[in-house]
């Protein structure tokens, strides 16, 4: 008997209640591994590699849908997009075999992907599909954390020294990362000074020769800007790292 294997996955697409969509039209797409189709809030995704590689292709999926989450809570706020894991297509294997004897290791608990509207916003279509834009695992890691911000469980200056410290990291020096991102070495270094703003509350650390105060609401407007930015930049980098993407520059951001 040949072992259990999936060949669609079906989802259901839920909207936090500032997420408004009216009457959207299906929407298609398709890769080597897999093809999605939308409509009536209801996904079904088709596998089309063979049984042997069948966890890349659901690994690919995730990863896609993952992506769409992040871009469209990039654009909207926390908690605009999430994807409910309802039923799968299986073939193959011992009768009443399931998702969960195919699936279980790939998916998060409860089949559900969260990451995070202000709003309300109504969309007469879907929310974009992430063409040009990768949930890689940097996006993830900066998403969560501003993720955690916009839901109080994180202080801003945390999540904009790990943001700035994060694709320094990875990139290896401030150098490199506004080469890399094209991204502005001003834009870097004010989100490092002002990472390091605050008063006896929401300071990062002690230093010397430090002011302790409040951040303005300007500080605040500008740093959520920036961090929004940095993540879809990394984004689209991980999408296609050889495309020259327009400069990021403080002209593209609130005034201070």
């Amino acid at each position: 008997m040949r072992n259990p294997h999936v060949v669609a996955l079906h989802y259901r697409l839920e909207t936090g209640p500032d997420l408004i969509l009216k009457n959207p039209e299906p929407v298609e797409h398709k890769t080597q591994a897999f093809s999605v189709r939308l409509a009536d809030g209801h996904l079904r995704a088709e596998i089309k590699d063979d049984p042997a590689t069948v966890a890349d292709a659901v690994g690919e999926l995730t990863q896609y849908l993952r992506s769409w989450e992040i871009l469209t809570n990039l654009c909207y706020g926390s908690g605009a997009l999430k994807w409910r894991l309802e039923d799968a297509e299986v073939v193959g294997g011992p009768p009443g075999a399931g998702v969960s004897d195919v699936l279980r290791g790939f998916l998060v608990p409860n089949g559900r992907f969260t990451f995070g509207v202000g709003g309300p916003h109504t969309l007469t279509q879907y929310p974009a599909l992430p063409h040009r834009f990768v949930a890689s695992p940097v996006v993830m890691s900066l998403w969560q954390r501003y993720d955690d911000y916009l839901n109080e469980r994180e202080r801003l200056t945390q999540v904009a020294w790990w943001c700035i410290t994060t694709i320094e990291w990875s990139s290896g020096g401030r150098p490199q990362t506004a080469k890399r991102y094209a991204i502005s070495d001003h834009v870097l270094k004010e989100l490092r000074r002002l990472a390091n703003v605050g008063d006896e509350r929401t300071a990062r650390k002690r230093f010397v020769g430090q002011v302790l105060r409040e951040r303005t609401a300007a500080e605040v407007a500008w740093m959520e800007a920036v961090i929004k930015r940095i993540i879809l930049r990394v984004g689209e980098w991980a999408a296609d790292s050889k495309a020259e993407w327009p400069k990021i520059t403080m002209g593209d951001f609130p005034r201070l």
